[in-house]
Formats: C-alpha cells, sequence, structure tokens
C-alpha cells in the first residue's frame, strides 16, 4: 500500500536537461521539481528504514475537489487519524517575524509553508466529506534537510525539524490503533480520487528536430558509442552498458516527449542517432514492444501503457 510515484514533469525535465538547455525559467522549475523529490524520498527512506506497523504512508498524491487540486507531499494514515504533511526542502539559515520567514543573512521574505498547508488542510477535510470518512486530521510542515536551521520559533507551530521526524514518527506509530485494515480500506478510497497529473503541470512544447539525439549515459548524461556488437560505452565515465538495457532507456525517453508519434524503426533509428541500423532497431522493437501492423505501415506500443515511465523511474529510486 505505499504508494510513492515520480512526478512526471520531473521526468520530462530530466530527460530534456540531457538533451538540449534548459531555459533558466525551465532550470529553476526543474531544480524545484528535483529539490521537492528528494525531501519526499529522504522521508519515505526514514519510514520503511523503520518499518512502523500502524502507518500506511502516500506520497506525492494529486486530487480534485469540485474544481481545484490539491498535491499532497505525504499523508500519514492509522486506524483513527490522517497526519498531513507537507514536506519543505529547504537549506541555509532563516527566522521568524509574526508569522513570517526570512532568510537570515538577506532578511528575504520566502514562502511561508504555513499558508500552504492551511490550504491544503481545509480542502483535504471537503475531500474526506465527499468520501464520508469522518477522521480526525492533522497538519504539519516537515522540514527534512539537515541543513536547514530556523530561530525564534514557537512552539505552537506546527513544524517539525530534521532532528525531531523520527521521534514524531515513533510517537504517531505509538498513539495509533493497531487496526491496519481500516487504514488499509481508507488508503484504498482516497487512491480511487487521486489524479495522475496536474492541469498546473508547466510542462513545455517539445518538436523532435529542436533536442539532440543519440544515445546518452544514464550517470553523467553524456553521448555513448558503440563498444562491440552488444555493448555501449559512455565517452566520459567510461561505464560499460547492455544495448537493450539503453536502447530501451531511448524509446521510453521518445515516447515520453512524444506521446503522440508513432514508435517506428524510422523514428527510433534517428532518435537514437544512427547509432544502430535499421535492422538492429528493427529485431530490438519486435522483442521488446507489440508490433502493430495496419496494412503497409508498422509501428510498435509498449505492452504496459505506463511501462516507458516506469523503466525512466529507476534512476530516481536508488
Amino acid at each position: 500500500m505505499n504508494q510513492f510515484t515520480i512526478p512526471l514533469p520531473l521526468l520530462i525535465y530530466d530527460t530534456l536537461a540531457t538533451r538540449t538547455t534548459l531555459t533558466p525559467k525551465q532550470r529553476s522549475y526543474y531544480d524545484q521539481l528535483s529539490k521537492g523529490y528528494l525531501g519526499e524520498k529522504k522521508l519515505q527512506s526514514i519510514i520503511r528504514e523503520n518499518s512502523y506497523q500502524n502507518i500506511i504512508p502516500l506520497f506525492g498524491h494529486i486530487f480534485e475537489v469540485g474544481q481545484t487540486e490539491i498535491q499532497i507531499d505525504c499523508l500519514l494514515i492509522t486506524a483513527n487519524t490522517i497526519y498531513l504533511l507537507e514536506v519543505k526542502n529547504y537549506t541555509g539559515e532563516y527566522y521568524i517575524n509574526n508569522n513570517q520567514i526570512f532568510h537570515l543573512q538577506s532578511h528575504r521574505e520566502i514562502y511561508n509553508p504555513l499558508n500552504q498547508i492551511e490550504r491544503s488542510t481545509f480542502l483535504f477535510k471537503k475531500l474526506l466529506e465527499e468520501l464520508d470518512i469522518k477522521f480526525d486530521i492533522k497538519s504539519y510542515v516537515v522540514f527534512i534537510n539537515d541543513e536547514f536551521h530556523c530561530y525564534e520559533v514557537s512552539r505552537r507551530l506546527p513544524f517539525i525539524f530534521p532532528k525531531q521526524i523520527r521521534r514524531f514518527l515513533n510517537k504517531v506509530n505509538g498513539s495509533a490503533p493497531a487496526y491496519l485494515d481500516y487504514a488499509k480500506d481508507i488508503s484504498r478510497k482516497l487512491l480511487s480520487r487521486t489524479k495522475l497529473n496536474s492541469k498546473y503541470e508547466q510542462l513545455p512544447e517539445i518538436k523532435p528536430e529542436s533536442v539532440n539525439h543519440g544515445i546518452f549515459c544514464p550517470g553523467c548524461d553524456y553521448p555513448i558509442s558503440r563498444k562491440g556488437r552488444f555493448k555501449l560505452q559512455c565517452n566520459i565515465c567510461k561505464k560499460t552498458y547492455d544495448s537493450n538495457y539503453l536502447l530501451l532507456r531511448t524509446v521510453s525517453e521518445y515516447h515520453l516527449l512524444f506521446p503522440d508519434e508513432k514508435i517506428t524503426v524510422e523514428n527510433i533509428t534517428n532518435w537514437s542517432g544512427n547509432v544502430f541500423s535499421k535492422n538492429y532497431i528493427q529485431r530490438f522493437l519486435k522483442n521488446h514492444l507489440k508490433m502493430i501492423s495496419k496494412g503497409r505501415y508498422t509501428f510498435y506500443e509498449f505492452l504496459n501503457k505506463n511501462k516507458h515511465i516506469e523503466i525512466l523511474s529507476e534512476k530516481f529510486k536508488y
């Protein structure tokens, strides 16, 4: 039941960053997505390491209430309470004045996550009403990064700092009734209302001719070359890869960036920078994807429609 998904925009921008130069605005958005994901991933790791028996965590889900969307970083579901967590991966030193947060050195005010969590809590309560779920809701802002410090914090504020996280989770788990089946039922109801994509996603318009073609190293993002019949080697880090592994990633990148384009031998040969011949690409596609023939026209599809997302997500899981 532990659900954790990689945001689709993060996969898209990560792929684009390898194949083109992002604009400053795109780079800022990509960095924001990466930092947010890494924060949630760190919290997930802490929960996984401790195997809390009375908690079901749900990460990174989007819900729609009426015409309004809410994106919730983490829900901790127990048999009597749902904990709504806003995870912040801030670094540096800050201080609070009149419930506003300022950077210690520049005194520049930053966006206060309390505003965000108040909105999320209000809308999440509406969602629970629609699902006829009567549960206590407790909301907190979790500062996950060990390099973050905040001064002059009132104990009344619902903030959890890095050194408090494990103690907080132990308390949640220890105070929860051991009726996990009930919590699982609530989780299933909530998952039935999740959305895969947000209508507010900042996805760029991409054309095949506007990005670099070729096969790229998953580790250092540099172009890769043939080394023998079934191997590829990075020109920078010199790491060697199985050709089928990298070709599958390359096809997945094509389908991610251009979901409306057909996966054909011609398209994939060009997309992979002509590293392999058309005959080689044709055999590969026949062996790893589903072939669809319409008259003289042939194209290929993944057996599972989200398989390409699963393949590209592997990079982020370690």
